[in-house]
């Protein structure tokens, strides 16, 4: 049995984003119902200072409205269908809020908080801010890694939240995985799956790096990063990918055993 096959963690991407409207609770709850390990959303705050899950800077994918998030008033965003641009779903699917999220999933979920930084400093500071107590608020630290491409809002997460695990979220070589992960004293690497190689992982796990890897919906790269030994794999297709391994897994049991 020591040669089991690795599997890594399920992470939904955005919820579930290919099979239902992404970062809305509808979508969370869809992909908590198919056994994910982990949830993936996008972080962002209103005018009003409010945390809210939504990936884009404007409104219009996903909602067909004009606007942005960080210039609209929290009520009108949550009043906001954000179905638009993705599977078909029977009802509308609101804008939630991240506290909204974290109180209505189940209690064992991991979570890879997003923040889409790229904005000014005085907000990043604010954003920083109002996490850090909503993860005190709802003891969730141990269940969290806040995860960001922007450096500048690594930087203040680290000097100000320094017990909070944070993750640096890489998707070119050139913007060094591994190099930066450690300057910002990440705990996770959250890696677009094709930096992922063999050299790459074991510099990681030499520097005491977790691994994760977005966005992996095919099959073949899915187990060539379990190979590897990732982590964690975030999906738009959750419950295709947890069903796969599930099928490889027991397959791989059989063999074994000599069936």
């Amino acid at each position: 049995m020591g040669n089991a096959m690795h599997i890594p963690h399920i992470i939904g991407h955005r919820g579930a984003r290919g099979e239902s409207p992404e970062n809305t609770l509808a979508s969370f709850l869809y992909a908590a119902e198919t056994g994910v390990q982990g949830i993936e959303l996008d972080v962002r705050m209103s005018k009003d200072k409010v945390l809210v899950v939504f990936h884009d800077k404007d409104l219009r994918r996903t909602t067909h409205k004009k606007g942005y998030v960080h210039s609209t008033h929290s009520k009108k965003l949550l009043r906001l269908d954000a179905s638009k641009d993705g599977p078909y779903w029977p009802t509308a699917t609101p804008i939630p809020t991240l506290k909204e999220v974290i109180q209505k999933l189940p209690a064992h979920l991991h979570y890879q908080l997003e923040v889409k930084g790229f904005m000014s400093r005085n907000y990043l500071f604010t954003l920083a801010e109002r996490l850090a107590r909503l993860i005190d608020e709802l003891d969730i630290a141990t269940r969290v890694v806040v995860t960001c491409e922007d450096v500048a809002f690594l930087r203040i997460l680290h000097e100000q939240h320094p017990t909070i695990k944070r993750g640096y979220v890489c998707q070119y070589r050139y913007r060094r995985p591994i190099g930066n992960a450690l300057k910002y004293q990440c705990e996770w690497l959250i890696a677009n799956y094709r930096l992922m190689n063999a050299r790459t992982m074991r510099l990681a796990r030499e520097n005491g790096l977790k691994v994760s890897c977005w966005t992996v919906n095919n099959m073949d790269e899915a187990r060539r990063l379990a190979a590897l030994g990732v982590d964690s794999i975030i999906t738009d297709y959750p419950s295709s990918l947890l069903s796969y391994f599930q099928r490889l897994q027991a397959r791989t049991l059989a063999v074994e055993s000599g069936k």
